[in-house]
C-alpha cells in the first residue's frame, strides 16, 4: 500500500496541533451537549462525504512511497526553509 508524505510547514502542523488539543479540550467539557453540534456534525460529514477533505489533502501531498518503505525507526529531519 501506497502511503503519502506531506509536506507542511512548522506553523501549519502547529495549527492543526492546536486544532486537535482544541476539539479535545470540547468533547471533554461536553460539546456534545451544546446547542448546535448536530449541526455542526451534519456539516462535517458532508465535507468528507464530498471528498472535500481529499482535495485539500493533495494540496499538501509532497511524494508517496511504499509503505514497507516506511521505517518507523528513522528519525525524520526537518528542514529548514
Amino acid at each position: 500500500m501506497k502511503e503519502k508524505i506531506y509536506h507542511l510547514t512548522e506553523g501549519e502542523l502547529r495549527s492543526l496541533i492546536e486544532d486537535a488539543e482544541f476539539l479535545n479540550c470540547l468533547l471533554n467539557n461536553g460539546v456534545d451537549n451544546w446547542q448546535g453540534y448536530e449541526e455542526a456534525c451534519e456539516s462535517f460529514n458532508e465535507i468528507k462525504e464530498n471528498g472535500d477533505i481529499e482535495d485539500i489533502l493533495d494540496d499538501f501531498i509532497f511524494e508517496e512511497v511504499e509503505h514497507e518503505d516506511l521505517d518507523p525507526s528513522v528519525e525524520l529531519n526537518v528542514i529548514e526553509l
